[in-house]
């Protein structure tokens, strides 16, 4: 049997298995009972039925996006080794009481990470400090402590709070989308840590300034609403510097 005959079968095969939604049932019987099957043996038989049924679950999946693959050894121009090296985080300073700062090696701060789906950030925690409630929602986070100790919460869809200590070399999971916060009690020592992302841009969405800080402003009305708060109280929000 030529090769071509089996391919017609196959595809003629996972089409009437795996239809078009906008194919009636009427039009799947019809182009089930149209194939025309080959004669073969019952061992071909068997490793055609395989693959068919393989193509269809194939084509029965949903479509899962991802960071764009590569094509070449790099997404970028390679001239000299010094663009594929990351020293933004050589020097970092340590923060003062209260303030938290994440430097991030994402596509527009280390452009040779193109096409590799990864990423990465140091987050550096004053004492007392909090990287606030936040998702990344292109992708999900490892995160590991390097120094000092952090509490760390995460949310699930189904509104379950986890949370957890870490120490140092200690390491974690974000999954992508979900909220979670880090939270550094300690009102004297800094804290260090750095994540690793499976994307080039995996952003950050910051809760607290998505909604009372936004540009142009959240209607106070729809705010009241969701939070139960008066407007007075939503102005003053609104005029605070929020992370």
């Amino acid at each position: 049997m030529k090769n071509t005959t089996v391919i017609t079968f196959i595809v003629d095969f996972c089409e009437a298995v795996v239809p078009s939604p906008k194919k009636s049932s009427l039009l799947i019987e019809e182009k089930a009972s149209s194939i025309q099957i080959p004669k073969m043996s019952s061992g071909k038989w068997n490793f055609i039925f395989i693959v068919a049924v393989v193509q269809a679950i194939i084509g029965a999946s949903p479509v899962i996006s991802s960071d764009p693959s590569l094509t070449t050894d790099f997404g970028i121009n390679v001239t000299s080794g010094e663009q594929l090296t990351f020293r933004e985080w050589r020097d970092l300073a340590e923060q003062p009481f209260g303030v938290f700062q994440v430097n991030f090696a994402f596509i527009s701060q280390f452009p040779a990470v193109k096409g590799m789906g990864i990423g990465g950030g140091v987050a550096k925690f004053g004492p007392f400090s909090m990287n606030s409630l936040h998702t990344h929602p292109r992708a999900s986070e490892f995160f590991i402590l390097l120094s000092g100790e952090l509490d760390v919460g995460i949310l699930d869809t189904k509104n379950q709070l986890y949370t957890f200590t870490l120490k140092p070399f200690d390491a974690c999971i974000f999954p992508m989308g979900l909220l979670h916060f880090q939270i550094n009690r300690n009102r004297s020592g800094t804290a260090t840590a750095f994540a690793a992302f499976n994307s080039e841009n995996a952003g950050r969405l910051s809760i607290p300034p998505a909604l009372f800080n936004s540009q142009p402003f959240i209607d106070n009305e729809v705010l009241a609403k969701a939070f139960n708060l008066s407007e007075t109280t939503l102005d003053t929000l609104k005029t605070m510097t929020l992370h």
